[in-house]
C-alpha cells in the first residue's frame, strides 16, 4: 500500500510539473529575436512575459504572445519568432509606446508596475 502511494504521488509530480510553465524555448527564441536586450531578459526571466509576483498572470507583452501563439506550450521555434515579433505591436504599459517600441528603445516590452517599499518608504 505504501509503495502504491509513493508511486501515485510521483506520478501527480511529475504530471503538474508543467504548472510553473516555465518554456526555455520562448526565452531562447527572445534571446535569439532581441539580442540588444538579451542580457535584460536573462536577468528578468519570467517577468518578461509574467508580472514578478505572479507567474501564472501574464503582462500585456505576455499575453500577446499567447495570443500569437494560439496554443499552450508551443515548440516551434520558428511559430515562437513570428509570435514575438507579432507581439511587438501591442501596446505598453509606457502611454504611447507599443512593446516593439520598447524593444527598439533597449527596454523590456511590457515593464510591471513598481511594486511599493514595505512599510509606507518609497
Amino acid at each position: 500500500m505504501k509503495a502504491f502511494a509513493v508511486s501515485t504521488l510521483c506520478c501527480f509530480v511529475m504530471a503538474s510539473a508543467d504548472a510553473a510553465h516555465a518554456r526555455p524555448l520562448y526565452m531562447r527564441g527572445f534571446a535569439d529575436e532581441y539580442p540588444k536586450i538579451e542580457p535584460l531578459a536573462r536577468i528578468a526571466k519570467c517577468a518578461v512575459c509574467h508580472c514578478a509576483e505572479s507567474k501564472t498572470k501574464a503582462n500585456g507583452y505576455g499575453e500577446a504572445v499567447a495570443k500569437a501563439l494560439g496554443a499552450k506550450n508551443v515548440k516551434d521555434r520558428e511559430a515562437i519568432s513570428k509570435a514575438l515579433i507579432e507581439a511587438e505591436t501591442a501596446p505598453s504599459s509606457v502611454p504611447g509606446k507599443t512593446c516593439g517600441d520598447l524593444i527598439r528603445d533597449g527596454k523590456l516590452p511590457a515593464p510591471c508596475p513598481e511594486k511599493k517599499a514595505r512599510g509606507g518608504r518609497s
